[in-house]
Parts: C-alpha cells; structure tokens; sequence
C-alpha cells in the first residue's frame, strides 16, 4: 500500500488526513449501494434490449423468412439446371 500512496499526488486540501467532520460532507451510501445500482443499471438495459427486440420481432421473422426462401430459391435453380442438362 505504500507503493501505492507514494505515487498518488492529491492537492492541497483533499488528503484523507484533511476530512474535517464538522465542514466535509460524507456520503450517505456505502460499497454495497454502488454495488446495486451497477446492477440495476446493467439489468435496465438488457430490459430496453429485451423490449426492442420484442418490438422488432415481426421484421426480423420476416427477415429470416426472406433468407431461407432466397437460398431455397438458389439452391433449387441450381438443380434445375442440372437436371435440365441431364435430359438434353
């Protein structure tokens, strides 16, 4: 730890050793309240994520349809044609 407050470099003022209880104002939340709200916020967003793709849903079925019906469509004209070479 030594190392460490060795190379740290605070302004006059701001050192731990300068908190005066009667001026400084201490945070009335701890470690396990940023914890929470780390989460929370992570599970916020998977929760919009989760609403766009349900508002998406209809496009992107239609999209994989599309996809499949395309390759189909390719893969079925290549037999064609080489069925159509075979008979001739």
């Amino acid at each position: 730890m030594q190392k460490v407050l060795d190379f740290t470099d605070f302004k006059a003022g701001n050192n731990y050793a300068d908190f005066n209880s009667s001026t400084d104002k201490v945070a009335g939340y701890g470690i396990a309240a940023l914890v929470a709200g780390g989460v929370a916020a992570k599970m916020g967003f998977f929760a919009k994520l989760f609403a766009l793709l349900l508002a998406f849903k209809k496009a992107l079925n239609s999209g994989v349809i599309a996809i499949g019906v395309g390759i189909k469509k390719f893969l079925g004209m290549k037999k064609k044609a080489a069925a159509t070479k075979t008979a001739e």
